[in-house]
């Protein structure tokens, strides 16, 4: 899914072709970004030199479940693996979820560590502790979950069946739309893992979240009907808050920024 990330994208989609063992296709969703993106990425597909096939699709916005649902629903695979477009893999990423998935073939998604690259203070990887082997399966996602990144949008592969067991998803939510496909996922099978750090996460502050301020956590929404409490246990009910906790300090931290700009006097 890409939305106004043209200063991006290239550094994406050249950490997809040049992996060790290359993907079987390359979907973009360009999800109509405003800025110069989709020539960016016309451009970089018409100059490079590679036998993966790239089908690139352009329509107007509509959010970023709507994209992932799209192109997920447009591969061909059994196995799916999705990357934010200003994010980007090291180079043995898909051979090492490969390894995974032929280990376990049955999870509902396969994970690994990341680092992250920050525009402001540099490179740093948060703490995670998925298991102590090499691959290895997660049978307690929401627990582990409360205290560490377990799961990301740009570190993993879905299993297609769970995915569309589940609905894909959330169309048309802003806030926590993963967080709340990762917990339906986990209800219905295990996380395999890879205890290596294979993806970069780039973070800089900018105007791409004021749109969540003051919104409240889907999974928190969902979960909180009457209709969705038979499936609240204890760990749940943990990660929910400790969702909720994280929004509410993210937003703070957004609102502050925000008026540290609107302040700034020239």
């Amino acid at each position: 899914p890409v939305y106004n990330k043209s200063k991006t994208i290239v550094r994406c989609l050249e950490s997809v072709i040049c992996q060790s063992e290359p993907p079987v296709e390359i979907i973009i969703i360009n999800d109509g970004s405003s800025d110069n993106s989709y020539s960016v990425i016309k451009n970089w597909i018409t100059n490079i030199k590679t036998q993966i096939p790239i089908n690139l699709i352009s329509n107007e916005n509509k959010g970023v479940s709507y994209s992932r649902n799209l192109g997920i629903q447009k591969s061909k695979s059994n196995y799916i693996a999705l990357l934010d477009a200003d994010d980007y893999w090291e180079n043995d990423f898909l051979i090492n979820m490969k390894k995974v998935i032929n280990l376990y073939p049955n999870i509902a998604l396969a994970t690994c560590k990341h680092s992250i690259e920050d525009a402001e203070i540099g490179t740093f990887t948060p703490k995670q502790i998925f298991g102590f082997k090499t691959i290895g399966k997660i049978d307690n996602y929401l627990k582990l979950a409360q205290k560490y990144p377990i799961v990301n949008s740009s570190k993993i592969v879905l299993n297609r069946k769970y995915f569309d067991l589940v609905g894909g998803f959330p169309d048309g939510v802003k806030v926590s739309e993963d967080l709340f496909l990762w917990i339906k996922l986990s209800q219905l099978a295990p996380f395999g893992y890879c205890n290596k750090t294979l993806v970069k996460i780039y973070q800089e502050n900018d105007n791409s979240r004021d749109s969540r301020i003051g919104e409240v956590p889907y999974p928190i929404l969902y979960f909180s009907k009457k209709i969705n409490k038979y499936q609240l246990n204890d760990d749940l009910k943990k990660l929910l808050w400790s969702i909720h906790l994280k929004h509410i300090l993210g937003s703070c931290i957004n609102n502050k920024v925000s008026k540290e700009k609107n302040n700034v006097v020239l």
